[in-house]
């Protein structure tokens, strides 16, 4: 972790794939914009949710969209960014390195 990578200008919090309910419920209460990147669950309608990426794909093509999700939920005016987290063994080990360094 010696580079520097982009870091959006809003909060980003990884969730784990069994904490979305919780997560979600507890953005709701802080009257921002969320966004939602995940690759593994499609999410409830929520009004607050501005900004959504949760399609089912592989772990390779989440990381290559990560950054430009990144941007594409800034330029929404998201808030809050709410970022699945992977297991952190093969390439999850790089995903959670771009997630954690943008939560920062």
């Amino acid at each position: 972790m010696k580079h520097r990578h982009y870091q959006p200008k809003c909060p980003v919090l990884a969730v784990a794939p069994g904490n979305w309910q919780q997560a979600l419920q507890h953005a709701s209460k802080s009257h921002r914009k969320i966004g939602v990147v995940s690759y593994n669950r499609p999410h409830s309608r929520n009004p607050r949710i501005i900004f959504k990426r949760d399609r089912h794909t592989t772990l390779s093509h989440y990381a290559r969209e990560l950054y430009s999700n990144f941007l594409d939920a800034e330029q929404a005016g998201v808030e809050l960014l709410l970022v699945e987290s992977v297991p952190r063994r093969g390439i999850g080990l790089a995903i959670m390195d771009r997630i954690t360094r943008a939560s920062q």
